[in-house]
């Protein structure tokens, strides 16, 4: 993986992480931790990233471009808060082995920002993915962000096929808790010697882009992306299984979370106003591929929990293997949202000239605002390839998603010329606006439209709750919008006060 961070040292109010981490692992690497393992990160000061003002050349990203490759990643980013505990492997070595973590006791993440989170740029000009898998190009702006996360790559890329004898499992005995502010929309300062995760912010977080984003392109790959988001409150736990490469096998992938229950809570106050402002975003294309996006986003505050297996070049996954306690997760937020061109309700943002051509699956561009977002997914993706494919099951115990927005939510955006899709399946171009989202979901995907072998899933008692009761408003309009033909695509403007949901998909989608 290549990454490339604008001073990112400098960025990060408060850092705080566990990392383990095993690379082209070629025999049984494990690791135990007989304990809890608990992680805080407390930011209380003011975080700017500021390239206009700092006197340098370059006043933003110009140019950025990613070739080809799997997981790269180019990024411009201010952070109040963060806190992470992760076990990450990657193995593009020919060669398969073991790799495993065991925790007896409980993992608990927390992350607190209390003061203004910046970043004041002016461009983002000619981002480029050329192709490849899940590549990015971002610029964000976040209050605080806490995460645990477990994740296995075995691949091809720039090594040799890893044909069997690749294993990997993460298992906690008691109990997962992500805090960014507490279930009940409380924010306090994560205080780890007294036991207390706390979390959440309550500093106003602003992204500020002057001249805006132009010729933002992606010409082809699956799963890339181009963004623009400022983010209050984020609290997230992530497992997944990525297998490239025709011939690439991973014979297993274990998550285990069954010893207690999991916990993910994010909140923003009534202090941590986010703003996001782009003057304009000047035609934005996705040239083919799947899964591919360019967005702009301001979000209040975001909790989610994900399981996830993917499949590249005909790579497989014999066995994922998924099992939870009772699941909770709660997202509140109680502070103004606004995604505009100047990042107040007075100028609009204009998306000028988007296109989604050729016979791409599943991309999307989109301008949207939202205030607060809870989820809980199964996702297994084959994106590629006549024989990749993940097999397995994963179970869950109770789940209860909870979503809470107060805050007034704006998405000042319109387009000034055509936006068009010539073709291909489920694309997208939107502008849109929500108070509160909450959703579980379990969805299996095969690009190839070639048939796929499951994963089995389980769920024991599903609640979703989203509330909102603050004012949304979506202004502005879609000029002149076309879609020339394929299937299944949209074209939309919508503001949503709140929305809950709960839906189990299949889709087989060839190309068109």
């Amino acid at each position: 993986m290549t990454k490339i961070h604008m001073t990112k040292l400098a960025l990060l109010g408060a850092t705080a992480f566990l990392a383990t981490t095993s690379a082209h692992a070629q025999v049984a690497d494990t690791w135990s931790i007989a304990g809890n393992v608990t992680v805080g990160s407390v930011n209380s000061e003011t975080v700017t990233l500021d390239p206009v003002n700092g006197g340098g050349a370059t006043l933003g990203v110009d140019g950025a471009n990613i070739g080809d490759g799997f997981k790269n990643s180019i990024s411009a980013s201010a952070v109040g808060s963060s806190a992470s505990s992760s076990f990450t492997t990657v193995n593009n070595s020919g060669v398969g082995g073991d790799a495993s973590l065991g925790i007896d006791g409980s993992v608990g993440v927390g992350a607190s920002n209390a003061s203004a989170v910046t970043q004041t740029s002016d461009v983002l000009t000619s981002a480029t993915i050329v192709q490849g898998n899940s590549n990015s190009i971002s610029l964000a702006a976040v209050g605080s962000s806490a995460s645990a996360s477990a994740s296995t790559t075995v691949t091809d890329v720039g090594g040799a096929t890893i044909g069997s004898n690749e294993t990997f499992s993460y298992t906690v005995g008691g109990g997962l808790t992500v805090s960014s502010g507490l279930a009940d929309g409380t924010v306090a300062p994560v205080d780890v010697a007294g036991g207390d995760l706390g979390g959440g912010n309550s500093g106003a977080v602003a992204l500020t882009l002057g001249t805006g984003v132009a010729g933002a392109d992606i010409q082809a790959g699956t799963g890339n992306s181009i963004s623009v988001a400022g983010v209050g409150s984020s609290a997230s736990a992530s497992f997944s299984a990525t297998v490239s490469g025709d011939g690439t096998v991973l014979d297993s992938a274990l998550f285990d979370l069954s010893g207690g229950d999991t916990k993910i809570s994010a909140a923003n106050d009534t202090t941590g106003a986010v703003s996001v402002g782009v003057t304009t975003v000047a035609t934005p294309k996705i040239e083919g591929g799947a899964a591919n996006s360019i967005s702009g986003a301001a979000v209040g505050s975001s909790a989610s929990l994900s399981f996830a297996a993917a499949t590249f070049d005909s790579g497989a996954i014999s066995d994922f293997s998924a099992t939870t306690g009772v699941v909770g997760v709660d997202s509140t937020n109680a502070a103004a949202v606004t995604f505009s061109g100047d990042g107040t309700t007075g100028t609009a943002a204009t998306l000028d000239g988007a296109a989604i051509s050729g016979t791409g699956l599943g991309n999307s561009i989109s301008l949207s605002a939202v205030g607060s977002s809870g989820s809980v997914s199964f996702t297994n993706t084959v994106y590629g390839g006549a024989n990749g494919a993940a097999g397995g099951s994963v179970a869950f115990d109770d789940i209860t998603v909870n979503s809470t927005n107060s805050g007034a939510v704006s998405n000042i955006s319109e387009t000034i010329t055509g936006s068009g899709i010539d073709g291909g399946s489920k694309n997208s171009i939107s502008i849109a606006g929500v108070g509160a989202s909450a959703s579980q979901s379990i969805s299996v995907t095969d690009y190839t439209g070639g048939g796929i072998t499951g994963v089995g899933s389980t769920l024991n008692n599903v609640t979703v709750s989203g509330n909102n009761s603050g004012a949304v408003l979506v202004a502005g309009g879609l000029a002149t919008p076309n879609i020339d033909g394929g299937f299944s695509n949209s074209i939309s403007a919508a503001a949503v006060g709140a929305s809950a949901s709960q839906a189990i998909s299949r889709t087989l989608v060839g190309a068109q």
